[in-house]
């Protein structure tokens, strides 16, 4: 009776699978939802619904189709379930990018087999990291409970480990690969070569693709795209050489990273390889992330005419496209075009908001990048970082104090924070510090630095330097001892602002021993630069014998700001024979540079000689040498008015002040010139009018504008404290040609003097900085000698005087 109701049982679980074989192959070749929705009808209507078997065909179809909602319904449905089921689902899940869900599935398996370890392990290894270590654990959980590993599980731990950069845990899978019998297999290859390149192991990848018997695109690949990443770069030019070598047919991966390490090299002739052979093969017709690569490569070459016509040439474009080539205008100065490839952009993320903003304040357009910044805000763009540091840097550019403390707040608002916190950020702290040290603002920039929970090198350069910068040695040395003992190592960098701060204060025994120093303590080898702050120091000493020495061991050959920084001491210790034979050096280097004649001449002057002094300007006429020519910008109450000396100067100290015309920037940033005139002020007098003519003469206009075009020198201090503007005084050009001469030596810190035939002023570069229309200084004024190393910047205090030393255009000269 028994053996009856088995075979009976027998036979209808036999009649159930011939009835549900049909079905679970309808809905196999369902080729969309609707199909699947009529097998799925079917299926309800027949007497095997309810079969596991079924059901669980109807699970993976629905999954197929991407209907996860579908899928799961379905699974809630099954009376009784069986691994498969539970596996259909997982993978469901982890087809469809739904690590979490796959997890707890996971968890909730009776019995999981093989196939559910490594399916719910390569859904989370995945989906990066986050997951990648559920990953792992759940791949020695697999391994202790006795499962073999097959290839499968190798690449998803592989994978795993790239995700989270644990080569500790790589290492131990390989040698667990290195075992088994997958060793050879090109991909579990592939995917070790991947592994350790993510793992920044170059190295290591190289040896195994150097040791697999047989290779694919994909390996090739994965070793390119390491080098690229990671360096050197230029051997992924090698390795694409070779497997075009070797036979193998470059894909769209391999022509991006190649495209990538072009542009990392610079290497437009590489490059321009590349693209012919992409052309050839015709591969740039419809494949946008090809065109992107091109157009990143040639932008970050320099080539922007190239990628411009790439960029317009692309049949639709992305906003990665937009992005390289607004980037590219903006390292090459263009500033105008970078603009109008903004303006375009349909969509604008934050990267191309920051691209911009960093353009402008690069390039002498601060104004611009304040005003962009505070448009982002409008926007509702979220800033980052790297916002904040163009911002920043913009404020401090501009020496503008009160602008920076209001980028200031808005830093704190966001959250980036520098005392003990994880929401220190070292870049915007070191922007604060660098805005406040150009603003000179020194103890706001020092209480910065002192609040950061986190520095880096440039963060210990910015004080040091910002300390030589302002006359404070001590406190630049002592920081520089600080650095030393907090095992931060210095470069070349600190190494300059230490040498500047011993010159600027006289310390010539310790500004030997640091540069000494460098080589025999800090394995730096000494520059051109701190050649050249040698000398300085030297030479500001009175020690000019041995700076010439110097200068003659040096291992390289002295430039002219070597040369002119000599000079310059030369004609401090009116030491005549050596001064002119430096500037005979000067005129070899560059013989169209006035800076060495004028320095010369004002040496002469200094010393009587009126006849040496008429023959150096003799000598520039001859050799058409022309002066450079300084525009400046002082404030009056809340105007700003532009003085540009109208004709050349005379070297005679009785010589009277010429006339000035008076211009106006326009809403427009273009400047106007008005006729009236400014005549002989003199030591804080209005030599030609009572107080109140001054202040009409100031404003009086006949409306005529021209364009501005820079024809002379003229310094103005200027203070707000008065109607007619008493504290202003004119500066002799030859003075003023002696300072911009010394600021293209790079004297950090640096006294001037200022005189007419009334009053002598005395002043400090608080910071100098190139622009794109020439070089902007700000400068304080101090009452005497005395406060040339501390001039006390205190609100209220010493008058600073802005100054733009222009480029001319071409054919201005």
């Amino acid at each position: 009776m028994a053996r009856h109701l088995h075979h009976h049982h027998g036979q209808e679980l036999l009649a159930h699978l011939r009835a549900s074989s049909p079905l679970a192959d309808l809905l196999r070749s369902a080729p969309n939802l609707p199909g699947a929705r009529a097998a799925h009808a079917r299926v309800l209507k027949s007497p095997v619904a309810g079969e596991t078997f079924l059901l669980n065909t109807l699970v993976s179809t629905y999954a197929r189709l991407g209907r996860l909602r579908d899928a799961r319904r379905v699974f809630d449905e099954i009376p009784i379930r069986n691994t498969f089921s539970y596996n259909a689902l997982l993978s469901a899940y982890a087809r469809l990018g739904r690590p979490d869900e796959a997890r707890a599935l996971f968890e909730a398996i009776p019995d999981p087999d093989q196939c559910s370890y490594n399916t719910v392990v390569a859904a989370l290894a995945r989906h990066g990291r986050g997951h990648a270590g559920d990953a792992l654990r759940l791949l020695a959980a697999m391994h202790a409970d006795d499962f073999v590993l097959n290839a499968y599980s190798f690449a998803s731990a592989l994978s795993a480990c790239a995700a989270e950069r644990d080569s500790r845990t790589g290492e131990q899978v390989h040698g667990l690969v290195a075992r088994s019998p997958h060793a050879g297999d090109v991909h579990i290859g592939s995917a070790l070569v991947d592994m350790y390149a993510k793992c920044e192991r170059p190295e290591d990848a190289r040896r195994v693709f150097d040791a697999m018997p047989e290779r694919n695109v994909v390996s090739w690949n994965s070793l390119i795209t390491c080098f690229e990443q990671n360096g050197p770069v230029g051997e992924a030019l090698v390795l694409f050489v070779e497997m075009m070598a070797a036979g193998f047919f470059p894909d769209e991966v391999t022509l991006s990273s190649v495209m990538s390490a072009c542009a990392g090299l610079a290497a437009d002739r590489e490059g321009r390889q590349v693209h012919a052979h992409m052309v050839k093969c015709d591969r740039l017709r419809d494949d946008m992330v090809l065109n992107n690569a091109l157009v990143d490569m040639y932008a970050k070459c320099g080539r922007t005419w190239e990628a411009r016509c790439i960029f317009d040439s692309m049949p639709s474009r992305s906003i990665v496209s937009e992005i390289s080539i607004l980037t590219g205008y903006a390292k090459s100065a263009n500033v105008e075009d970078a603009q109008v490839v903004f303006l375009q952009m349909v969509e604008k993320n934050v990267i191309a908001w920051n691209v911009l903003i960093a353009a402008y304040a690069q390039n002498g357009e601060e104004e611009e990048a304040i005003r962009l910044f505070v448009q982002l805000k409008r926007d509702s763009i979220w800033p980052t970082h790297y916002t904040y540091g163009n911002v920043l840097n913009a404020c401090g550019n501009i020496a503008d104090l009160q602008l920076g403390q209001q980028a200031h707040v808005h830093v704190l608002k966001e959250g980036f924070r520098f005392d003990f916190g994880p929401e220190s950020d070292v870049f915007v702290g070191n922007s604060l510090v660098d805005m406040y040290l150009k603003t000179g603002s020194i103890d706001d920039g020092a209480k910065v630095f002192e609040r950061m929970a986190a520095r880096d090198n440039v963060s210990w350069n910015a004080m040091i330097v910002g300390y030589a910068q302002n006359g404070r040695a001590k406190d630049a040395l002592h920081l520089f001892e600080r650095m030393l003992c907090s095992n931060e190592n210095p470069d070349s960098v600190t190494m300059i602002g230490v040498l500047s701060a011993c010159g600027h204060s006289g310390l010539v025994d310790e500004g030997q021993r640091y540069f000494h120093s460098m080589t025999e303590d800090h394995g730096i080898t000494p520059s051109r630069d701190h050649y050249t702050c040698m000398v300085d120091l030297l030479g500001r000493a009175g020690h000019l014998k041995e700076a010439e020495e110097l200068i003659k061991d040096m291992p390289m050959e002295p430039d002219s700001v070597l040369w002119a920084s000599l000079l310059g001491a030369c004609r401090l210790h009116k030491n005549v024979e050596l001064g002119e034979w430096t500037a005979g050096r000067l005129f070899e280097l560059d013989p169209q540079n006035s800076g060495p004649y004028v320095l010369l001449s004002n040496m002469y002057a200094e010393m009587g000689k009126w006849a040496e002094v008429f023959r150096v300007r003799r000598s520039m006429k001859d050799r058409g040498v022309n002066l450079d020519h300084v525009l400046t910008f002082p404030l009056f109450e809340e105007f700003v008015k532009l003085f540009v000396l109208q004709q050349d100067f005379n070297v005679e100290p009785t010589s009277d002040h010429p006339d000035h015309s008076v211009w106006t920037a326009n809403e427009n940033g273009e400047y106007s010139t008005h006729s009236s005139y400014l005549l002989n002020f003199r030591g804080g007098r209005c030599g030609s009018a009572d107080r109140g003519s001054c202040a009409s003469e100031i404003q009086k206009s006949c409306g005529s504008e021209e364009r501005l075009r820079f024809r002379g020198a003229w310094i103005v201090v200027s203070s707000k404290d008065s109607t007619c503007q008493n504290a202003m005084a004119a500066a002799s050009p030859t003075s003023l040609q002696t300072l911009t001469t010394k600021l293209q030596v790079g004297a950090l810190p640096l006294s001037y003097q200022v005189s007419n035939n009334q009053t002598t002023f005395f002043g400090k570069v608080l910071w100098c900085q190139p622009a794109r229309r020439g070089v902007h200084l700000s400068l304080v004024q101090l009452t005497n000698k005395d406060e040339a190393h501390h001039p006390p910047l205190v609100p209220g205090g010493n008058k600073k005087l802005e100054l733009l030393l222009p480029a001319l255009p071409d054919g201005e000269h």
